[in-house]
């Protein structure tokens, strides 16, 4: 199965996510599955974990974008993101753990910000087409989107 998103845990695990839409938690050191394996339902196209290790967010080919507790395995919340045609190619999560960015290819209303662990939208849908990778700055207050028509700068 090919996996799609990366992301480190810590310095000895990273998560993956993959095509068939399990994500899997690895031990970096002896190459070990810890936990049970997670999954999604579509191919995962993203993924992130937050700096305190308590949450996942996969985004997936099914236009969600899920928040899973990162120590019960649980899914938290799942948010659709109608416009997200092609999926949910990036998400991040903020330094302070309390929100998550989902974006997508598409044009119009495809980067969307929402709280964890509810999955309430905290800003409106924002249009930036082509997008493949979203980042929030180190103290949370913005986050910047990357695509094949530039770099956007946006204000949490």
């Amino acid at each position: 199965d090919a996996v799609l998103a990366v992301a480190f845990v810590d310095e000895s695990q990273v998560v993956g996510g993959y095509f068939g839409g399990d994500i899997r938690r690895w031990r970096i050191e002896d190459g070990q599955q810890q936990g049970q394996t997670l999954n999604a339902g579509d191919p995962i196209l993203s993924i992130a974990v937050s700096q305190d290790g308590r949450w996942i967010v996969s985004g997936d080919r099914g236009k969600k974008a899920t928040v899973w507790n990162a120590a019960t395995h649980e899914r938290v919340s799942d948010t659709e993101c109608e416009s997200a045609e092609y999926g949910i190619f990036a998400v991040d999560i903020s330094s302070d753990c309390t929100k998550f960015v989902a974006a997508s290819l598409d044009g119009a209303d495809n980067v969307r910000m929402f709280g964890i662990p509810s999955g309430t939208p905290l800003l409106p849908p924002l249009s930036h087409s082509w997008i493949y990778g979203v980042k929030f700055c180190p103290d949370g207050s913005r986050f910047a989107t990357a695509s094949e028509t530039g770099v956007r700068i946006y204000s949490t």
